[in-house]
């Protein structure tokens, strides 16, 4: 008896973590607007008019958290990278809490998703080439 409701029990918990798969559904302009962090070491503001930014700092957080590239952090001691992981989920509750960016209501969860990481980091590489046309035309 005991047995049956551990295994339904597991069940259960297989199904609910297994509905997490899609890709949250969010326009690329909301997109960046709640990851374009400005980050904390940066000596020049940039400019209103120029095409916002998901700077190193975000993506690096991404792709820990998403499991990405995990053979770069292979020899990382577990402790190490735990203290990472950690500070990167504070980084990213504190962009997910702003809710005047946030509209689509993301997660911590939804950084597991390899896909939605993927769309995140294509981001960054589009708005950094937008910002390189932008100050050549200047």
């Amino acid at each position: 008896m005991q047995l049956n409701m551990l295994i339904s029990s597991s069940l259960v918990v297989l199904i609910l973590t297994g509905c997490k798969t899609n890709v949250p559904a969010a326009t690329d302009e909301q997109l960046i607007n709640i990851f374009s962090k400005v980050p904390f070491m940066t000596f020049v503001l940039p400019k209103d008019d120029e095409p916002k930014q998901i700077y190193k700092e975000v993506t690096e957080c991404v792709e820990l958290l998403s499991g990405m590239n995990k053979e770069i952090y292979v020899d990382m001691p577990k402790d190490m990278l735990g203290v990472f992981k950690t500070e990167c989920r504070k980084m990213m509750q504190g962009l997910f809490d702003n809710t005047e960016k946030n509209t689509v209501g993301l997660r911590l969860t939804d950084l597991e998703n390899t896909k939605f990481a993927e769309r995140i980091l294509n981001l960054s590489e589009k708005q950094s080439a937008a910002l390189k046309e932008f100050r050549s035309k200047q």
